[in-house]
């Protein structure tokens, strides 16, 4: 008689697994001892098969926990299926699985009787190694002595096998608890309403490609929906179904319907230095006046001169110090600047960096006095 190990790619079957896992004992576990005969090498390779089974299932069980943090907290994610059905979170455990799976199969009974012949179909089926294996059965006889009266090797492959166990319950707990919450926030329009906005407003804050996005023109795919559906009726549908790059698209685009079309540096700006209005003002000045100050008889802009101004400019979630150099290289256009790795390069060979960074800071702050009181 051979034996199946299918489950069914439901939230029953999900929830079945879930319960029969929950059953390992540690009766259980010294029952399937006397199911096969093993011998002491056996039981060596079977820890070792289990720790390359645990690792696997602890991976999995990690990566689950770190995407699970904000799964139900964004209205768009990297990957809006990893939680969404049974069928799909069984699939991505399949390694775990297949691991409990083996540790089932290894303790169901050998039974080599042949199924008599007329039997209902029902019956001719192969029968389940998870209601057949002495792990989940239930009612075995409890041991007198206890996991401790047996050998070394077969109280290890007890604890290995437990974590396994362990790690597996987990991870179908969480999957079963992400797909119940991800449920109740589609049922609430105004959830998804406000988590839509939410990430909007996220995005906006953290402009990775300001000006990149600030010149290239926004196709908005959601924003005709909305208008079509409705704000509510949208966000409800729409909750874990489109990328995180349509949903920036979409903040871009109505930030630019509120702000304008970013078409010059003062709206840039808005952007950029949200919580200080005043350092993008005096960095558009700067960068008007950027020949006169500290003047340099070359082809190019040198690389110290850029690292100076981008630190001066800042370092800041909205704009990383990077990006500075990008706002220059787009608004500055007198002369060609050198490439940013050249900055980097420069960067590594001051050995002052601190105190030539302040001399600098302060000679622009002299500078930029002088011409605010000369306009």
């Amino acid at each position: 008689m051979t034996y199946n190990d299918s489950i069914q790619v439901t939230e029953n079957g999900l929830l079945y697994v879930i319960h029969k896992v929950e059953l390992f004992t540690e009766d259980g576990f010294i029952a399937s001892l006397y199911v096969r005969n093993y011998s002491e090498i056996d039981i060596l390779l079977k820890i070792a098969d289990v720790r390359e089974c645990l690792s696997i299932a602890h991976r999995e069980f990690l990566s689950l926990s770190k995407f699970s943090l904000t799964f139900n907290t964004r209205w768009a994610t990297e990957d809006n299926k990893r939680f969404s059905s049974a069928q799909i979170m069984l699939n991505k455990l399949r390694s775990s699985l297949a691991s409990i799976k083996k540790s089932y199969r290894e303790t169901c009974p050998i039974i080599r009787k042949q199924q008599p012949i007329g039997e209902m179909f029902r019956n001719r089926l192969s029968p389940s190694v998870f209601e057949r294996s002495v792990l989940t059965n239930g009612g075995c006889a409890r041991d007198l002595f206890g996991i401790e009266s047996y050998s070394d090797n077969i109280q290890t492959l007890y604890v290995e096998q437990s974590a396994l166990f362990a790690n597996v319950l987990a991870s179908l707990m969480l999957c079963y608890k992400e797909i119940e919450k991800e449920k109740q926030t589609k049922a609430d329009p105004d959830k998804c309403v406000e988590l839509l906005e939410k990430q909007c407003r996220d995005i906006m804050k953290e402009l990775y490609d300001t000006i990149d996005m600030i010149q290239c023109p926004v196709t908005d795919e959601i924003q005709q929906f909305i208008d079509e559906m409705g704000l509510r009726n949208f966000a409800q549908k729409g909750y874990h179904e489109y990328s995180v790059d349509v949903v920036r698209k979409h903040a871009i685009s109505v930030f630019k319907q509120q702000n304008g079309t970013m078409s010059n540096f003062a709206q840039m700006a808005k952007l950029v230095w949200l919580k200080n209005p005043q350092k993008g003002n005096d960095v558009q000045l700067l960068i008007e006046h950027f020949d006169e100050f500290r003047p340099e008889n070359r082809k190019k802009v040198s690389a110290e001169k850029i690292l100076f101004f981008v630190n001066w400019c800042g370092d800041t979630v909205e704009a990383p110090q990077q990006q500075f150099y990008t706002i220059l290289k787009t608004y500055y256009r007198k002369k060609e600047l050198v490439d940013w790795h050249a900055v980097t390069v420069r960067k590594n060979k001051i050995k002052n960096l601190m105190e030539e960074q302040e001399e600098f800071n302060k000679e622009v702050e002299l500078f930029l006095k002088g011409l605010k009181k000369a306009a």
